[in-house]
């Protein structure tokens, strides 16, 4: 990941001290992949940000739509963060009571693959990417709609 920032020397220092600890430097090939970002035609960019804006509104509308399921809407990247502790139950003999089994439920018997909210210290959470097609996040989130109401 690339990023910028802008403040006084002060916190530029700071962010320094913090930043030298918990990073590494960023590979060439993404230092490429940036400066090509930053290059790119303002209507590009907002054409771009308006796609994935709406497949954002579209897979939180879908997650919402799924019994004992509650999805915010997130400010930023490419990823929603479903509560799904209110779907924990019991799925075709399998008894679901944390978001690593409901994970584990999802890839086997509907063939989503989510991200449990254990790995991020989220118990009750799981992690999924809108950064595909449209047609993809619908597909997905049927399937996980479908895998829970069974």
């Amino acid at each position: 990941r690339i990023g910028f920032a802008a403040a006084p020397i002060e916190v530029v220092k700071a962010m320094q001290a913090q930043i030298s600890h918990s990073t590494s430097n960023v590979t060439s090939f993404a230092q490429k992949g940036a400066v090509a970002a930053y290059e790119l035609a303002p209507e590009v960019v907002a054409e771009r940000v308006a796609a994935f804006d709406e497949r954002r509104k579209v897979i939180v509308d879908l997650m919402n739509d799924i019994p004992g399921v509650t999805c915010t809407t997130p400010g930023g990247a490419f990823y929603v963060f479903p509560n799904v502790s209110g779907a924990y139950g019991e799925y075709n003999g399998r008894t679901v009571t944390t978001s690593e089994e409901l994970t584990n439920y999802l890839i086997e018997d509907a063939n989503v693959a989510v991200v449990h909210g254990e790995a991020f210290g989220a118990p009750g959470f799981v992690r999924l990417s809108y950064a595909l097609d449209m047609e993809s996040i619908k597909e997905g989130c049927a399937r996980i709609k479908k895998a829970l109401t069974n």
